[in-house]
């Protein structure tokens, strides 16, 4: 017995290379088995369709492959046994059908280069912002007091202009000053507005 893959294949190569461009070796294949008729053996028919490209891109940029089409066209009948093969009237006793599926393979592949984890978080927010409110990030874990933290709002970025400092009792509070040195034994701590 041996196992072959089947279906849907997409291989991809890349190559990075000096000013963000980016080679692509992409091997496409669309496989599918059908059962044996003829002859003596039981094992299937594997008809395989294949394309192979190689193209340069830069950083960010998408390209389109396309080229692998297939036609299925399959007519069935059905009916009363006997009747519906009478000739003339047996029209009356069958139902004939007739279907065409026309698939075409279309693959987008657009390459970006990851430099740090900076590049690969921007990129992984990208694309979970693009699935839906199903994808968002989950909460961290406060490691101190083991809850988890609450989710950020959609508009939760900080705002410079809304941060304040708070001071030790005492003393009044006010926005942070870079000429002014910290007290010694107080732990400014700032806090945005909603």
């Amino acid at each position: 017995m041996q196992y072959r893959s089947t279906g849907v294949i997409l291989r991809v190569k890349p190559v990075i290379h000096a000013g963000d461009r980016i080679e692509l070796e992409v091997s496409q294949e669309v496989s599918a088995a059908a059962s044996t008729t003829t002859g003596v053996s039981t094992s299937p028919t594997i008809s395989t369709r294949k394309i192979d490209t190689k193209l340069t891109l830069k950083d960010g940029a998408t390209v389109l492959l396309g080229g692998l089409m297939s036609s299925n066209q399959s007519k069935n009948e059905g009916g009363v046994p006997l009747l519906k093969d009478i000739p003339g009237i047996g029209q009356l006793f069958r139902v004939d059908g007739e279907t065409n599926d026309n698939t075409e393979l279309i693959v987008l592949i657009t390459p970006y280069i990851i430099s740090d984890d900076k590049d690969a978080e921007a990129i992984t927010d990208a694309f979970r912002s693009r699935l839906g409110g199903w994808a968002r990030k989950p909460p961290a874990v406060n490691e101190k007091q083991g809850q988890l933290n609450p989710l950020p709002q959609k508009d939760s970025t900080p705002n410079i202009a809304n941060t304040i400092q708070t001071a030790p009792s005492g003393q009044a509070a006010g926005p942070p000053n870079a000429n002014q040195p910290l007290t010694t034994g107080a732990t400014p701590t700032a806090v945005t507005k909603p």
